[in-house]
């Protein structure tokens, strides 16, 4: 039977974290090891994993500095010498058969590299339909199904081959859309196959990874967009119309959220990006007007810049 590494980063969540690895460990599939890494928790993390430990050898914990989830996620990576790796938030929960049911389905494509499956909203301990509304998940080639923007691949609603993070790592640089950059880049290595037969559970908190993660969503989204489709070749695999279209419907958004806070100087700047993606696009000249006709007085960000142009990704170390 082939090894499976889950990689769980954990900050501060102790409580959750308990339940996420005893989401694992209740798991049918056997040869599991589950590697926590702990980005530098100050409450109890250390203390409830250890009492876990000492009843199940399949854990392997390690504490690191705080230096966010990527980090923790890339430390991981360097410790998994499995077949297939996966990586899995501790807020978010999979049910019993969901590893087991993802390695059959990736043994019996070989040609597939990556399995993803839904994503459940779970909420008071209740499922509330899907996490984000899609009217197909397509398998294959998803590059330009990936480029939209919609998060329908999240972390701990998908297992890989080890083989393809070879030179791979997530961007600690990024604030948040880290899971938007990397699987945009691993989905040039492989194809995605859609798993419809089993679901991950995603658990709505106010402070969950994912809720952290779309605060500043659209402007992070714009920044990796065109990272990927200017420096690391991804006009080779998005025509250049939906390409355009997308970041200029990223910007847009960008822009209207400044807009509602009164940000006139971001706004206007945001609007003007996706005018030159999108210049026949007459909304937009209307939210550039609005946004011009804001009082600059009332700007409480007057010195705010466009972010800088993502670099290339470093390699972790």
């Amino acid at each position: 039977m082939a090894t499976v590494n889950i990689i769980v980063p954990a900050y501060n969540r102790s409580k959750l974290l308990k339940e996420c690895v005893e989401s694992l460990l209740a798991q049918t599939y056997c040869d599991l090891e589950i590697h926590v890494v702990d980005d530098g928790s100050t409450d109890d993390t250390q203390e409830t994993i250890g009492s876990i430990m000492s009843k199940h050898s399949r854990i392997k914990y390690s504490y690191r500095p705080h230096l966010g989830a990527p980090a923790a996620r890339n430390f991981g990576l360097t410790k998994a010498n499995g077949e297939f790796i996966g990586f899995f938030d501790s807020d978010d929960l999979w049910p019993p058969d969901y590893i087991e049911t993802m390695v059959k389905s990736l043994q019996a494509k070989p040609d597939f590299d990556a399995a993803y499956s839904k994503i459940m909203l779970l909420v008071d301990g209740e499922i509330r339909g899907q996490y984000v509304a899609m009217s197909r998940f397509p398998s294959g080639n998803i590059t330009a199904d990936l480029f939209s923007g919609k998060p329908f691949v999240l972390p701990s609603s998908a297992i890989f081959r080890k083989n393809v993070w070879a030179g791979v790592f997530w961007d600690e640089a990024l604030r948040n859309r880290q899971d938007f950059d990397i699987f945009l880049r691993i989905s040039t290595r492989t194809k995605f196959m859609f798993v419809p037969e089993i679901y991950a559970m995603y658990r709505s908190t106010e402070n969950g990874i994912g809720a952290v993660a779309r605060r500043g969503q659209n402007s992070e989204d714009t920044r990796v967009m065109e990272r990927f489709y200017f420096r690391l070749d991804g006009s080779s695999y998005v025509p250049k119309k939906p390409a355009f279209r997308n970041m200029s419907h990223r910007y847009r958004r960008a822009g209207l959220e400044h807009y509602k806070m009164g940000n006139r100087t971001a706004s206007i700047a945001q609007f003007k990006k996706a005018l030159s993606y999108q210049p026949l696009d007459l909304r937009l000249y209307v939210n550039l007007l609005r946004a011009l006709l804001l009082n600059p007085r009332n700007d409480r960000m007057p010195d705010w810049k466009m972010p800088d142009v993502l670099g290339q990704p470093a390699k972790s170390i």
